[in-house]
């Protein structure tokens, strides 16, 4: 993706002092896994290995010194790299809860149309934890994501059209955003969706459909859809309110 020339390597250590070549390897091992774990997003697993490892590595590179990207040359290094990689750099920022420098680095990445960034920041923006709460931003954020494909920006999309949080309510926009997820195989979208045809939101109450993406998401380990179509399948005609929470 983006390769380190020499005169990058050499004007690292010479300006880093405290970086030996071992935590160097070290960075790069991280970077390596914070990638793949970027370009895992959709599998949970995946992600859930991915940052066990980079957390397992993160105390190898303190104890080589190497106590911040920022020592010597490292911005330099990274600042015109592959946004895939610059997204990686801040999901290590993440999981070494330095909320600020993840940020700054999901903000590059995502100014070079880094779908994942995007999405990560629209969470961030969303949930106000690292950053001030910004469903404007959010929704901004999630919107790019969404028109690259990205199933988990579509859904969230479409939860926001749904519950007209930092955007006007709007059913059609959030079926339309829900379908585009799950039509990928997202179990939350489609769990979503069974929700919105079982209640009639933006679109005809069908409960054929909702039974349909409930059994869908509950095929992958949905759990919330296991308990909405065990309730749909019980009520027969009086249908109990189907719950959302996520």
């Amino acid at each position: 993706l983006h390769r380190v020339d020499r005169r990058q390597r050499q004007m690292c250590i010479r300006d880093s002092p405290y970086m030996t070549p071992h935590s160097l390897f070290t960075l790069g091992q991280v970077m390596n896994m914070a990638i793949f774990g970027a370009l895992f997003l959709g599998d949970k697993e995946s992600q859930i290995f991915y940052e066990r490892e980079i957390k397992k590595s993160i105390p190898l590179l303190f104890r080589e010194g190497f106590y911040s990207f920022d020592l010597g040359g490292l911005e330099e290094l990274f600042k015109g790299s592959h946004p895939m990689i610059q997204y990686g750099v801040g999901i290590v920022y993440s999981v070494a809860q330095n909320y600020e420098k993840t940020v700054k680095w999901y903000i590059k990445a995502a100014d070079q149309g880094s779908a994942p960034a995007q999405y990560a920041l629209g969470v961030i923006y969303a949930q106000g934890e690292k950053v001030a709460q910004d469903y404007e931003k959010a929704v901004q954020c999630y919107t790019k994501a969404a028109d690259q494909g990205l199933a988990h920006a579509q859904c969230n999309l479409g939860l926001v059209y749904a519950d007209g949080t930092g955007v006007v309510l709007d059913y059609e926009q959030a079926v339309k955003w829900l379908t585009k997820a799950a039509d990928q195989g997202y179990a939350p979208a489609q769990h979503n969706l069974g929700v919105v045809y079982c209640k009639g939101e933006g679109v005809a109450q069908y409960y054929e459909q909702a039974i349909q993406w409930y059994r869908k998401a509950a095929d992958q380990g949905c759990a919330p859809a296991q308990y909405n179509l065990g309730v749909l399948y019980l009520s027969l005609i009086h249908i109990s309110e189907p719950t959302r929470p996520y």
